[in-house]
């Protein structure tokens, strides 16, 4: 009888979750502004060229953060119940969103730092990141039923994406195991959700805000 042959696991180490996280570790140590493919490949030990497949840039590696994020974020979806109200629903969705990103909250610091609150240094990251960020906000839109299609689509998409940045200037500081602070500036950020319609990304007075909270040390980049 011949003898059965067992397979050794082959299961390779994901590769790009060793980026991600070398990239969370370099944001802390040296910032996001001047960071690049070569020094997260570094960091990793992995090879450029393969890090390079997977990741062409390091917005590239940010945009599979945020799909890591957005399918955590409609992992919620599943919990909804019959009597939830719209809102109920994207607060969850929003929340989720935090308890996705907390377990990374200061090289997330470090990153809305550089990326979204130096515009005037930084025009084309800021105006690289906002679209994929409504990406977002539209997608968690659609998940409750609101279409995030045309004009008022947009205008919707654009009043949740500030309610949700508002919410994230106190999350990066929020220290609470049960992130009441946040949750109470998420749940007023649906009352006047109505006057969010219009945003100017340069010279909003939320990014300033965003700017000055961001000023304490969260970060250890100099």
């Amino acid at each position: 009888m011949a003898k059965k042959t067992t397979k050794k696991s082959t299961k390779k180490p994901d590769i790009s979750q060793k980026l991600i996280t070398a990239a969370f570790e370099l944001a802390l140590t040296t910032g996001w502004r001047s960071l690049g493919m070569k020094d997260i490949a570094i960091q990793a030990k992995v090879p450029l060229p393969d890090a390079l497949k997977i990741y062409a840039s390091k917005d590239a590696l940010l945009d599979a953060v945020m799909d890591q994020v957005d399918q955590l974020a409609l992992a919620e979806a599943k919990n909804f119940q019959d009597q939830d109200t719209v809102k109920d629903k994207l607060f969850a969705l929003l929340m989720a969103r935090f308890d996705a990103l907390s377990p990374n909250r200061e090289a997330i610091a470090c990153i809305v730092r550089d990326t979204l609150c130096n515009p005037l240094r930084n025009p084309g990251m800021i105006m690289c990141r906002l679209p994929r960020i409504l990406q977002s906000m539209a997608l968690m839109l659609e998940t409750v039923n609101i279409d995030s299609r045309g004009l008022m689509g947009l205008v919707k998409t654009k009043a949740l994406g500030l309610i949700f940045a508002n919410a994230l200037r106190v999350w990066l500081h929020d220290q609470t195991d049960d992130l009441g602070p946040t949750m109470l500036t998420l749940y007023k950020g649906f009352r006047p959700a109505d006057r969010l319609a219009q945003i100017r990304p340069f010279h909003n007075p939320l990014c300033k805000s965003l700017r000055k909270s961001l000023r304490k040390p969260l970060c250890g980049a100099k």
